[in-house]
């Protein structure tokens, strides 16, 4: 078998792992993502390992397999050094991103997300963009930062509505209902503290002024 023909059944396979993954069978996507990458170096193809080494660390995570994504993404890094490129180091940063969102990691994915999305634009990959504009909505959420992710959810759903995405102005308007009962509930809790600070303020300056009247009662009368 030539290495042309090898690396197209290794795009084949790479195409089946990420649909596989994509509808949760996991097994199945890792096995065709693992004899991709076989067929890939095989045919002198290694830059491409970034990108099967960063799936299957998402896959891991998913899995809630900590340790083993982490490993999955020292892999790619170090493919990556040796292979570096604009396009690959996007896919990198927004694995990252993905592998802390799904290992709890709200503040870390935040921040892996945010920036692999600046990358994307510049490359223009609108697509893997919008959907990252997704996660980045999710981190947001976990992290508390409830009115950013609106704003991102609403701005997404809208291009979503214009670029004609249904499955992508679903995932939006999902998750900007979630946000919105978040936030909600945050104003709910905030509420009787506030009433409790103001009731409490409210008794502190009246015991204070009670205080005082009685200082000055006896003060009066020890003239």
């Amino acid at each position: 078998m030539g290495r042309s023909t090898t690396a197209e059944r290794a795009t084949i396979l790479h195409n089946l792992a990420i649909v596989e993954n994509q509808l949760n069978d996991f097994t199945a996507a890792r096995r065709h993502f693992r004899e991709a990458e076989k067929m890939l170096l095989a045919a002198g193809e290694s830059r491409n390992a970034v990108k099967i080494a960063t799936n299957l660390a998402v896959i891991a995570a998913k899995l809630g397999e900590v340790e083993e994504a982490q490993l999955e993404l020292d892999r790619a890094s170090r493919v990556l050094r040796r292979y570096p490129g604009p396009q690959i180091e996007f896919f990198f940063t927004y694995s990252q991103g993905l592998v802390a969102l799904l290992s709890g990691k709200a503040e870390a994915a935040a921040a892996s997300i945010e920036r692999s999305l600046s990358m994307g634009r510049k490359l223009g990959d609108i697509h893997l963009v919008r959907f990252g504009e997704i996660y980045l909505a999710e981190a947001l959420l976990f992290c508390g930062r409830y009115q950013k992710a609106r704003r991102l959810l609403r701005a997404t759903a809208r291009a979503a509505a214009a670029l004609k995405q249904p499955l992508l102005s679903r995932m939006a308007h999902a998750r900007l209902q979630l946000v919105e009962a978040r936030q909600a509930a945050a104003q709910i809790e905030r509420e009787p503290a506030q009433e409790l600070e103001g009731r409490l303020r409210v008794t502190g300056l009246a015991g204070l002024r009670r205080r005082d009247r009685r200082s000055q009662e006896r003060g009066g009368r020890h003239h």
